[in-house]
C-alpha cells in the first residue's frame, strides 16, 4: 500500500471487538473524532483498558448502544459508570422499558438523558448515522444489530454489528449486504453441539432461539454478498462458544463458504472472549466488486447524506447555531 493510500485508510472507519463471548461483549467502531460502542457487557475497569490498548479512555466514547438485554451485553457497573461521564446509551423504548423494569436504578439514567429510547430507524452520532434493523433472539425488550455509516476519503463506508442471532432472516441479510466490514456471530459447531454435555433443553433453545452455527453463520454473508456491489474487506467472527466451537472451526467454515464465491481475499479475522482483537480498517485499493449493481441500503445512504448537506448549509446560513438532532 503507498503512503498516500495509507493516509486515505487511516481517516476511514476502523473496528476493534473489545471482547466477545458469553461472558460479555463490546465492540468499538471509530470513524474521525467519533467513537461508537456496541454493547458494553464488560466492566468500565476492563472496558476502559481495552480501550487504552488503542489510545482511548471510557470518556472518549460518544455514545454506546445496546442489542438486548442479556447480562453479557449490557453490565450494570457500565451503566452506573455511563451514568457518572454522561456519556449517552442509546436502546430501542421496549429495551429501555425492560431495564428500567428489571433495574428500577436505571430510570435515574432516563432521566439524566444518559439512557435514550432509539425513535427511529435511523440515529446520528458524531460525524456516523447508526441504523438500527431486528434481529431474533430470545431475549426481554427484544434484539436488534447496528449498521454505522460515515463519510470517509474512501467515500461512503458501512460498518454491520450482528450477534445473538437465532436464525436468518432478510433484515439481517439486507444489513449485511454493502457492508464494508462485518461483526457477526459464528457462535457453535453443530457437532461440538450435539456432542456436548449440555442439556437436551439448552441444545434445542441454542439451535432454534438462540444462536447461529458456523455454517448458519456463512450463510447469511454469501447471501448478503449476492446482493451486494461489493464484498466486506473484512468479517470478524464473534461470540464463538468456548465449549461448543473453537476460532479455527468458525474460521474455516467461512473461508470454505467464501471460496465457493471466490472471495478469498476476505479477510476473516477471529475475536476473543477477554482481550481485544486486532484493529480492523478499511484499505484504499481493495474494493472487490460483485457485479451487482443495486445498494440495498440506499435509503439509508441518502438519508446520511442529506443529513451532512442540511449540517453545511445550517452552518453557512447561522455560523453561530449548532444543530442538534434530538435522538
Amino acid at each position: 500500500m503507498s503512503s498516500q493510500q495509507e493516509a486515505l485508510s487511516a481517516r476511514c472507519p476502523r473496528v476493534t471487538v473489545l471482547g466477545s463471548s458469553s461472558a460479555g461483549n463490546g465492540t468499538l467502531v471509530r470513524s474521525g473524532a467519533t467513537s461508537i460502542l456496541i454493547d458494553c457487557g464488560f466492566p468500565p475497569e476492563y472496558i476502559n483498558g481495552q480501550m487504552a490498548d488503542v489510545g482511548l479512555k471510557l470518556s472518549d466514547l460518544t455514545a454506546v448502544f445496546i442489542t438486548h438485554t442479556h447480562g453479557d451485553h449490557v453490565n450494570q457497573m457500565f451503566v452506573r459508570r455511563a451514568l457518572e461521564l454522561r456519556i449517552p446509551i442509546f436502546c430501542p423504548t421496549d429495551i429501555e422499558l425492560h431495564l428500567q423494569t428489571q433495574y428500577t436504578w436505571m430510570a435515574r439514567a432516563s432521566h439524566r438523558g444518559v439512557l435514550r429510547p432509539i425513535m427511529n430507524d435511523c440515529t446520528e452520532v458524531g460525524n456516523c448515522l447508526v441504523r438500527t434493523f431486528p434481529v431474533p433472539h430470545d431475549s426481554a425488550g427484544g434484539c436488534f444489530g447496528y449498521s454505522i455509516f460515515s463519510e470517509s476519503p474512501l467515500g461512503m463506508k458501512k460498518v454491520t454489528v450482528a450477534t445473538d442471532i437465532a436464525f436468518a432472516t432478510e433484515s439481517i441479510i439486507d444489513a449485511v449486504a454493502e457492508s464494508d466490514i462485518v461483526v457477526i456471530e459464528s457462535n457453535h459447531d453443530l457437532e461440538m453441539l450435539e456432542n456436548s454435555g449440555r442439556p437436551v433443553w439448552l441444545k434445542k433453545r441454542i439451535r432454534e432461539r438462540g444462536h447461529l452455527s458456523n455454517d448458519e453463520s456463512a450463510d447469511i454473508v454469501l447471501r448478503a454478498i449476492d446482493r451486494s456491489s461489493h464484498v466486506p474487506q473484512t468479517i470478524a467472527l464473534a461470540h464463538v462458544s468456548q465449549q461448543c466451537n473453537t476460532n479455527a472451526f468458525a474460521v474455516q467454515s467461512m473461508r470454505e463458504s467464501l471460496r465457493k464465491l471466490d472471495c478469498e481475499r476476505v479477510t476473516v479475522a477471529e475475536t476473543f472472549p477477554f482481550t481485544r482483537s486486532a484493529v480492523f480498517s478499511i484499505s484504499a485499493g481493495q474494493k472487490h466488486e460483485t457485479g451487482v449493481s443495486c445498494y440495498s441500503d440506499l435509503s439509508a445512504e441518502l438519508q446520511f447524506r442529506k443529513t451532512v448537506a442540511l449540517k453545511q448549509q445550517t452552518s453557512l446560513t447561522h455560523k453561530s447555531t449548532r444543530l442538534v438532532y434530538d435522538s
